[in-house]
């Protein structure tokens, strides 16, 4: 199945906009060219509808980079700003001196202004909308001033009615068509971002699943292989020696264990595998027995909150194997201390362990070094190291009261 593109929407919306501010650049040369002949076809009609056409596709192209620019956040080429004021201002003039000598309207130096000013929206703050709307109206109110058309008026009332007729007519358009262009383009970003956020979130989430994939693989996995392979030892020993019927015994509890890894390895795959500390417990007494290590629990383990017996399980897990695999220990104790707003475990033995075996996840996170920023992304926190001649490991968790229970 074709993965979907995380910015489909945004540019799907992007094609959208642009579609339909081309479709209008391009029609308004053909809504003058109307204007042309109805009004009588003439040179300066002609020249002026010519500007304006090539003026059109010139703002059509501005239009396109401005927006790469503004959406991709690269720089806008260099030819385009000047390109965009020369025909700007060409068909300007063009356009108001076809209008002085048929006593018209300045509608078509108007559009001209106002399209410059939609391609040029993009770009523009919401104060700047507005003072640019402010120029285009009043820049022409005074030509509209110049032709003499209203010399007749007092000056009051000509300047409230070019105002009225002209100016405000003209802000009002002008902020409209350039503030649509500018709120389009923050629509198009604000959707683009958020896609990408998706985009991350979803990575985010996956490279999570991974970890705890790899993490519940190693907790799973890393004791059990462990007492399989211990017991594997015992049972052929005591095949040598002639004990076959404690052999086989010891056989049995192997394709037990294989059976509960299997079984633990689907609930770690399914999602839904959650330790409990009692059953741990009782898992690390019976991998330390195998190795011929004598253990002891000291604590209540049926009142462990349920905001604890997880990380304590992870920590009780890596604790036992590697009394196991690194210590050559012949006693190992279990203290569980249960407060109101806290839980303890400490795991002590009379062996010693390896500096360099702390971390045997490899930098994965599932050593003790590992234990440490899990603990602590929960609200927790693992001391190791030797005391009073016993290799100790404390894991403490807070409750909820207390910050505890950081991740979901």
């Amino acid at each position: 199945m074709k993965k979907r593109d995380p910015v489909d929407a945004s540019k799907q919306l992007r094609r959208y906009l642009l579609g339909s501010f081309h479709v209008l650049i391009l029609f308004l040369p053909l809504a003058l060219g109307l204007s042309v002949v109805h009004l009588g076809v003439d040179a300066a009609g002609i020249v002026f509808l010519t500007a304006f056409t090539a003026h059109c596709i010139i703002a059509s192209v501005t239009l396109q980079r401005t927006v790469d620019s503004e959406v991709n956040r690269t720089d806008l080429s260099a030819w385009v700003m000047p390109l965009l004021a020369v025909s700007t201002t060409l068909s300007v003039i063009l356009a108001l001196y076809w209008t002085y000598e048929n006593r018209l309207a300045v509608w078509p130096a108007a559009t001209v202004l106002i399209l410059a000013g939609t391609v040029l929206g993009p770009l523009l703050s919401t104060a700047r909308i507005v003072l640019v709307s402010f120029l285009i109206a009043v820049l022409l109110s005074v030509a509209v001033w110049g032709e003499g058309g209203l010399d007749s008026m007092q000056p009051f009332a000509r300047v409230t009615t070019i105002a009225l007729a002209v100016g405000v007519p003209i802000f009002i358009v002008a902020l409209i068509l350039i503030g649509t262009s500018r709120w389009s383009l923050v629509l198009l970003k604000a959707v683009k971002d958020q896609a990408q956020m998706d985009h991350m979130r979803a990575d985010l989430a996956v490279a999570e699943e991974r970890l705890r994939i790899a993490r519940d693989m190693h907790d799973v996995m890393g004791r059990t292989l462990t007492a399989v392979a211990l017991k594997s030892d015992l049972a052929g020993a005591l095949t040598q020696t002639g004990a076959t019927e404690r052999a086989l015994e010891e056989v049995y509890a192997v394709r037990d264990l294989a059976n509960e890894s299997l079984a633990e390895l689907r609930g770690v795959l399914a999602g839904y595998r959650k330790p409990s500390l009692a059953a741990e417990l009782v898992g690390a007494q019976s991998l330390l027995r195998s190795a011929g290590v004598e253990s002891r629990i000291m604590g209540e383990t049926t009142e462990i909150p349920s905001w604890a017996g997880e990380p304590l399980s992870w920590v009780l897990r890596e604790a036992a194997t590697n009394i196991v695999r690194h210590a050559n220990a012949k006693k190992a104790v279990f203290v569980i201390t249960v407060e109101p707003q806290s839980v303890s475990l400490t795991v002590s033995n009379d062996g010693l362990i390896n500096r360099p075996a702390l971390d045997d996840g490899h930098g994965d996170g599932s050593g003790l070094v590992g234990l440490t920023e899990r603990l602590k992304a929960v609200g927790g926190t693992l001391d190791y190291g030797v005391v009073a001649d016993r290799f100790t490991v404390v894991a403490k968790i807070l409750g909820p009261a207390l910050g505890g229970e950081k991740e979901g």
